[in-house]
């Protein structure tokens, strides 16, 4: 292996100078593309794990408190209610997990890098240009306080539309039985 290694180095020195500069950037182009690849495949496949690891969890942990629930809290819960939060909630954990939190993770390094290669070039100008955070937290804040009430608003009616759903599931037999089909679908719009 070393014979045709140093073969093809000493080629490579003896070529033109422009042809075997194009030669090492080409071949470190290959070779930056693939570690890319693979970083990237990692960072999916860790991501993908912690989240279906983190929901597993999750979900055993959820099950296991309502086997443990009373029947009073039974009897003022709704059935579909629970399962329409249960699914949603842990979803979005997943969700976020599985890529907000890489998300957030790779923007604040990017964020730290900016800064600091802004630091390092002029630190009076990294000050002027952080003048503008404040109007971008107070925006982002008053999004989030519109949107919050709404989501919630979302995730209720979403509860309300499982519990009908769930309800006439269970009682399918007896729903046709009374041909109370269109009530049904009634109550589901």
């Amino acid at each position: 292996m070393a014979k045709p290694l140093s073969l093809f180095i000493s080629h490579l020195f003896s070529l033109n100078s422009n042809y075997a500069l194009l030669l090492v950037l080409s071949l470190s182009l290959i070779v930056l593309a693939a570690i890319t690849g693979l970083g990237n495949y990692l960072r999916r496949y860790a991501s993908a794990w912690i989240s279906q690891r983190g929901s597993f969890e999750l979900r055993r942990d959820l099950y296991d408190a309502l086997l443990r629930q009373s029947f009073r809290f039974y009897d003022r819960q709704r059935t579909g209610q629970l399962i329409a939060r249960a699914t949603g909630d842990i979803r979005q954990i997943e969700r976020f997990l599985g890529f907000g939190l890489p998300t957030l993770l790779s923007s604040l390094l990017i964020t730290i890098l900016i800064v600091s290669s802004l630091l390092a070039l002029d630190w009076r100008l990294t000050l002027l240009s952080g003048v503008i955070l404040p109007l971008i937290a107070l925006t982002a804040g008053r999004y989030a306080m519109e949107i919050g009430p709404l989501w919630s608003e979302i995730r209720e009616r979403f509860g309300r539309l499982t519990s009908i759903v769930q309800e006439v599931l269970a009682a399918i037999k007896l729903v046709k039985a009374f041909a109370r089909e269109d009530y049904m679908m009634e109550r589901f719009s």
